[in-house]
């Protein structure tokens, strides 16, 4: 049998947040045409009794250990939905996200892979708001920046281009993800409507590092592949648009590097007023950088 939607959570807590999330994605008018792939590693009694009483018609639970990746990757290799959406086990999904994800993707079928923005929260309390480039070129571009891709927690995808792709052991596996599709020419786009709110995470400084080396790493081949740079301009260019100037280049490098970065994207027939736009609008910081002198553009 197939779904209209797969949605696919992996969690390794003993908590009953991963319930709370459940119940927010339930959605009963769609009760019949998705299915709920969900992992939870040591999973308790309370738990399985718990969202059992959801009301989830079609679910299938399992208890492997293991990285994100390698159950996420299990639980997309079991799916039999058209769609899949990745789904966190702490947050509060808002706003009818399935419905609306699963219109959008019936309404633009040139698009692999969905998101929407999100509200961030912090001690219980919302914080900001946070929004995603909505189209195909804003996305492409805004990928460079820090992962402005699309929020992992609201992703869904063609089965088609999930499953070829998989997710990798890389400390930002979705980013990695997002570049390695990117790379392949796949399509990126998102809802202007927060569809979740989201719990910041907090990290120790270790894993904070292996996270921001992952991002640069992926940058960087995000920059060769798409770009058409070698690995030694795209790694610099990496550390500029990441802010990473590990390796302190001087003034007139970084200059060059950023001539390259904008040179290439107008060469792929992004127009400059769309590139500087969408750096302004995700990346602020670097946009003195990048356009330094006003009428730039002109």
């Amino acid at each position: 049998m197939t779904y209209r939607a797969s949605i696919v959570l992996t969690s390794n807590k003993t908590s009953l947040d991963v319930v709370t999330s459940l119940k927010s994605l339930f959605e009963p008018n769609l009760n019949d045409q998705v299915e709920f792939l969900v992992n939870i590693e040591r999973i308790s009694r309370e738990q399985v009794s718990q969202i059992r009483e959801i009301g989830i018609r079609n679910l299938v639970l399992s208890d492997q250990v293991g990285s994100i990746a390698t159950t996420l990757n299990s639980l997309i290799k079991a799916s039999r939905g058209e769609l899949i959406f990745r789904a966190d086990d702490d947050d509060v999904y808002i706003n009818r996200r399935l419905e609306n994800q699963l219109l959008f993707m019936s309404n633009n079928p040139e698009i692999d892979f969905s998101g929407a923005a999100l509200y961030r929260s912090e001690k219980g309390r919302i914080t900001s708001i946070k929004f995603y480039p909505t189209t195909p070129d804003e996305s492409f571009i805004a990928s460079f920046f820090d992962c402005h891709t699309v929020a992992h927690p609201l992703v869904c995808g063609r089965r088609e281009a999930f499953s070829r792709l998989l997710y990798r052991n890389e400390a930002a596996e979705d980013y990695d993800l997002w570049v390695r599709a990117l790379n392949e020419g796949l399509s990126f786009a998102n809802i202007s409507v927060p569809m979740i709110v989201y719990r910041m995470p907090s990290y120790t400084s270790d894993k904070i590092a292996k996270l921001r080396q992952s991002v640069l790493d992926s940058t960087a081949n995000l920059i060769e592949g798409s770009l058409g740079v070698n690995k030694t301009v795209a790694k610099y260019i990496a550390m500029i648009v990441s802010q990473q100037n590990n390796h302190r280049l001087t003034s007139s490098e970084i200059a060059a590097a950023h001539s390259v970065f904008i040179g290439r994207l107008m060469a792929k027939g992004y127009g400059i007023r769309l590139i500087e736009r969408v750096v302004k609008s995700f990346h602020p910081f670097l946009h003195q950088q990048l356009f330094p002198r006003e009428g730039f553009h002109t």
